[in-house]
């Protein structure tokens, strides 16, 4: 184990760089339609990540390793295994970030893209 995480396509091509963790990743899951990961290890936490490996927020925090991750399909729940025997589910919220500006609308997309919408043109801006 070399406390590392790295994202590859079916194909075999990485996926952006490795990420240095600092701890021994457990277990990986995606949800959100795979916009979204949660990885726990031995940090003894289950952590929210981008589908691009940019860690977003800790979901929960245990007192031993998280041996697994689960979320609920279609929903912003993620069930927490741990090496001590316990399970908790936790309930995430996806707040949407707004806001106006002239005829300048701005928003939120997928947790850290923010879209620039010119509200006369409807021309968009993405930025990354």
């Amino acid at each position: 184990w070399d406390q590392t995480l790295s994202l590859y396509q079916l194909s075999g091509r990485q996926v952006g760089k490795d990420r240095r963790l600092g701890y021994d990743p457990c277990c990986v899951a995606y949800f959100q339609n795979g916009e979204y990961m949660c990885v726990g290890g031995s940090d003894r936490k289950a952590t929210l990540w981008t589908k691009d490996g940019v860690a977003l927020a800790p979901v929960c925090e245990r007192g031993d390793w998280v041996w697994c991750c689960k979320p609920r399909p279609k929903h912003n729940y993620v069930a927490v295994g741990c090496n001590d025997g316990t399970i908790a589910m936790y309930q995430l919220q996806f707040n949407t970030v707004h806001g106006l500006y002239q005829e300048r609308y701005a928003y939120r997309h997928f947790m850290t893209d923010v879209i620039v919408q010119h509200l006369l043109t409807d021309d968009k801006v993405r930025i990354r």
